[in-house]
């Protein structure tokens, strides 16, 4: 308690004394109440009196001396955290699909049959053995294919448990043979390519055509495949002149030795041709020259070649 209020309490004390002497010396004045009754009345003034004297100095205080004021900040009620269940996310997984594939479009192999009795062999060439047929009226399946699309791989007509190649212009193939696989075939025995290969050239022959000599040559196929391009040169054996060439030619073949010929890109195996060189201004009657001529079994003078060489006289 500070001094000040230890002072209005004794100046409050003094004035509670001086009033109950006041009551004792006029009672006789008012003798309507008790002394019981003026003592309570008396006790609830001096009662107001020191709450109004408190409440102002308790408000003189706070406002006389704010930085001693204190102010107390009660903990706010901290809630108890409910239990709660935590899910995670499993991280996702893929499953890798399976890569496309090849697939055959149909579910049996081509069928394959024959114009004419037909030849099945153990390779892509007439210079292979024989070992079976496929016969007029007979079917068998077609497994592969030569690159040249000239040969079919097929299961052997007459040997149920091997394979074997058929000529492609003999025969007949259901579907499409391009979706074929192609087959490489195994090496044909040297004795087989000794007994089937080569070409013949016989007498040339020589005629004006459109004023300019032209000498044509007949060709016979000896081989067992196909002749499809060819190279030809003519040289005048008396002077060493170039006469003809080198030309090369994918269709180097004629259906006959005259002017009016037309040209063929295939000779077939023991089929005979024509083959003509138009020769120039240096040919000289009387001369000899010589034609050296090569057929090749593909384009481009590719496959097998062979040359051959023929001497005749510029009559």
């Amino acid at each position: 308690m500070t001094d000040r209020e230890l002072s209005y309490l004794v100046i409050l004390g003094a004035i509670i004394c001086a009033l109950l002497l006041l009551i004792s010396a006029c009672s006789q004045f008012f003798p309507s109440k008790s002394v019981v009754e003026i003592q309570a009345e008396i006790n609830t003034a001096v009662a107001a009196t020191v709450v109004s004297h408190l409440s102002e100095t308790k408000l003189a205080a706070t406002a006389t001396s704010p930085s001693t004021a204190q102010i107390t900040i009660l903990p706010s009620a901290t809630p108890t955290p409910s239990p709660t269940t935590t899910h995670t996310k499993p991280a996702p997984t893929y499953t890798q699909q399976p890569s496309p594939t090849a697939v055959s479009t149909s579910t049996a192999p081509p069928e394959i049959w024959a114009d004419v009795n037909t030849n099945c062999r153990l390779g892509p060439s007439r210079r292979y053995k024989v070992d079976g047929y496929l016969l007029v009226g007979t079917t068998s399946n077609v497994y592969g294919r030569d690159s040249a699309d000239y040969w079919w791989y097929i299961q052997n007509p007459t040997k149920d448990d091997r394979f074997c190649w058929v000529w492609s212009e003999t025969t007949h193939v259901e579907g499409n043979p391009n979706l074929l696989p192609v087959i490489t075939p195994s090496p044909m025995p040297e004795a087989y390519t000794k007994q089937c290969w080569g070409f013949s050239l016989s007498k040339a022959r020589i005629q004006e055509c459109g004023g300019k000599p032209v000498v044509f040559f007949r060709v016979h196929n000896n081989s067992c495949e196909a002749l499809e391009s060819g190279l030809v040169q003519v040289d005048d054996m008396t002077t060493g002149k170039r006469l003809f060439g080198p030309q090369t030619s994918n269709a180097p073949f004629l259906d006959s030795d005259s002017c009016s010929a037309s040209n063929r890109d295939r000779l077939a195996p023991g089929q005979s041709l024509s083959i003509a060189a138009p020769l120039n201004k240096h040919a000289k009657s009387g001369h000899y020259a010589k034609a050296v001529i090569t057929l090749c079994t593909r384009e481009g003078l590719g496959g097998q070649c062979s040359k051959n060489t023929i001497k005749f006289n510029l009559k």
